[in-house]
């Protein structure tokens, strides 16, 4: 196993009871695994054993301790764990820091991750709030620690809904691509992560779930109050539409505009059959596992016509906005049928920060 991966390269963020199902799949496109923990503040079991596993599948493995999410989070200045560092050095895998939350004004918590990261070679990760890359001065003073201090970073958003559905952060992160002098990962995200690599993120990783496609900000609850929380739907990304949409409303979608091209997968996994065929499935744990399995299918071929071998870099600009078009279109066509349809906000806030921030990739 290496820990080192091109330019353009894509992970599947998983949790470790997903690695034993993903391990062909990554394999199969040359993308790699980023296992995150599920211990609340400190290594649980079954991440142990998905790292054994992920490893002796001779696939790329990085690890996100993911300590900076929940109502009992850890901040920013209580630092990097050296041990941490060292267990991943050991295993063959990139380092990457078991940071803290980075408050919206803590500048001084974001400094003490850069420099003991750096002081230890590994990747800092950035669990930011949102306002680090959509606020002007913020995204300057940002830049300004990471490119003095001179060490790779992985940003983590926190949002409630999607931190790249708004205008301010799409313009925002496409400006840091651009000036940031060290290499920058973007992990924890959704379909954004296509449109990050585009624009000169040496990597993003994708969240088989929800829960793994952003980190949420903290609740307040009263005193024995519980997170009243109902279960995330099942989603599936429709690959034209570039957009994980519910399995249920898939089929509402589909039983009423069975004509339109969107619903066909021509993927290895799915072979051309309808993706109706999800949500009909009627096992729960299967079905999960046909969305995710089809969702990263379509989400590695993307990558693959978009961000191949040779292709440069105004090239790959062209074709994400041209695919952001596309599922404009997609959307409305289906609107015009199915009212209920969703269409996600991040692709009009690309769409319309690319003509502004960088109209040369507008086709």
């Amino acid at each position: 196993m290496t820990s080192e991966m091109p330019r353009g390269s894509l992970f599947a963020q998983c949790l470790p009871s997903e690695v034993s199902s993903l391990t062909a799949l990554v394999d199969r496109y040359g993308a790699g695994i980023m296992l995150t923990n599920t211990g609340y503040g400190k290594k649980s079991a079954s991440f142990e054993q998905a790292l054994q596993v992920a490893i002796a599948a001779d696939v790329v493995v990085c690890a996100d301790m993911a300590l900076y999410a929940g109502n009992d989070r850890k901040l920013a200045h209580e630092g990097v764990s050296p041990d941490w560092i060292h267990y991943q050095r050991q295993r063959g895998m990139k380092p990457i820091a078991d940071s803290g939350y980075v408050d919206a004004d803590d500048l001084n918590g974001m400094r003490t991750i850069l420099i003991q990261s750096a002081r230890q070679g590994a990747m800092a990760l950035l669990p930011i709030h949102v306002s680090w890359v959509a606020d002007d001065m913020k995204r300057a003073q940002l830049l300004t620690e990471i490119n003095r201090v001179g060490v790779p970073v992985a940003l983590a958003l926190e949002h409630k809904v999607d931190p790249l559905g708004r205008k301010d952060s799409v313009g925002g992160l496409i400006r840091l691509l651009d000036e940031a002098k060290v290499p920058v990962w973007l992990i924890r995200s959704d379909v954004s992560a296509l449109g990050a690599v585009a624009f000169g993120a040496e990597a993003g990783a994708i969240g088989t779930s929800t829960k793994l496609r952003h980190f949420y900000p903290r609740v307040e609850r009263k005193p024995g109050q519980t997170t009243g929380g109902r279960r995330a739907l099942t989603a599936a990304v429709v690959q034209e539409c570039l957009a994980y949409v519910s399995v249920d409303k898939i089929g509402q979608a589909y039983m009423a505009t069975p004509d339109v091209s969107v619903w066909e997968c021509q993927g290895w996994c799915c072979a051309g059959r309808p993706i109706i065929r999800i949500a009909m499935e009627t096992d729960s744990e299967l079905q999960s596992q046909m969305a995710y399995e089809h969702s990263l299918n379509a989400l590695f071929a993307i990558r693959d016509s978009m961000i191949g071998d040779g292709l440069e870099s105004l090239t790959q600009r062209q074709s994400w906005y041209a695919r952001c078009q596309n599922a404009q279109y997609r959307a409305l066509d289906i609107q015009s049928q199915y009212e209920k349809w969703p269409a996600p906000n991040f692709i009009g806030a690309w769409r319309s920060m690319i003509i502004e921030h960088a109209p040369e990739a507008v086709v």
